[in-house]
């Protein structure tokens, strides 16, 4: 009984020695852990803006890539609206061909927001499909735009869409400077031969539909009407 008891400890006593080696062979070892860097407050989440980059060319010059290309947001809604038109072809027709000139009043025009969706401010095509016969919408929208000499001296002026369903024709100060159409594709215009110091209209005619058959484009999902887009619905920004 007593060689028992005896055993019963030796065990122990041996059992206790080798863990508490390791553990103490594993307190030894440090955990890894990156040494705490210093950061000065202000420099927390902040972003180095284009203008702080500054380059030094070989021969000594300074370059500030910044100064290359300004880029100016026109997601807002200062965009005037001349309403959906409905009709049987995909032409002008129910829309003013005067709406597209600088001297347009289009005063009486609805401000939309762009980006949007124009189905989401004119919804009566979604939710009354019946009482539209035709099946092309169409609508203009306007805006003005100024651009000062410093703009225009030695820079190209590029007009950047990111979508426009489904079809436009773009025309700045009344004359027609390009079309495009796809609901997924963007589009950057060039529009410097058009522009001029001081205010500038651009005019855009834009043409959607509800799957013409046969179908002449790509419509998208179309498992429901409200899965087209029409306008301007994705951003629109200038490039300078």
């Amino acid at each position: 009984m007593n060689s028992t008891i005896h055993l019963s400890v030796k065990i122990i006593l041996l059992l206790w020695i080798v863990f508490g080696s390791l553990r103490l062979s594993e307190a030894s070892i440090p955990g890894y852990y990156p040494k705490p860097k210093a950061i000065a407050v202000s420099d927390r989440n902040r972003n180095v803006r284009p203008e702080e980059i500054r380059v030094t060319t070989p021969d000594g010059q300074g370059l500030v890539p910044g100064e290359f290309v300004q880029v100016r947001s026109l997601n807002d809604r200062a965009w005037k609206f001349s309403g959906v038109v409905n009709s049987s072809t995909p032409d002008d027709a129910g829309l003013d061909p005067a709406s597209f000139q600088p001297g347009f009043d289009d005063g009486k025009w609805d401000n939309i927001s762009v980006p949007l969706n124009w189905y989401v401010q004119y919804p009566k095509a979604y939710q009354s499909p019946g009482e539209f016969k035709d099946p092309y919408f169409k609508g203009c929208y306007r805006r003005k735009l100024t651009l000062t000499s410093a703009d225009l001296a030695g820079r190209r002026v590029i007009l950047h869409f990111g979508v426009i369903g489904y079809e436009a024709e773009l025309y700045v100060n009344g004359r027609e400077a390009g079309g495009h159409h796809g609901d997924f594709v963007p589009w950057d215009v060039d529009i410097t031969p058009w522009v001029r110091v001081g205010e500038n209209t651009v005019a855009i005619r834009v043409v959607s539909d509800f799957g013409i058959t046969p179908a002449v484009h790509t419509y998208g999902s179309q498992w429901a009407r409200n899965n087209f887009k029409a306008g301007l619905w994705q951003e629109v920004y200038l490039r300078l």
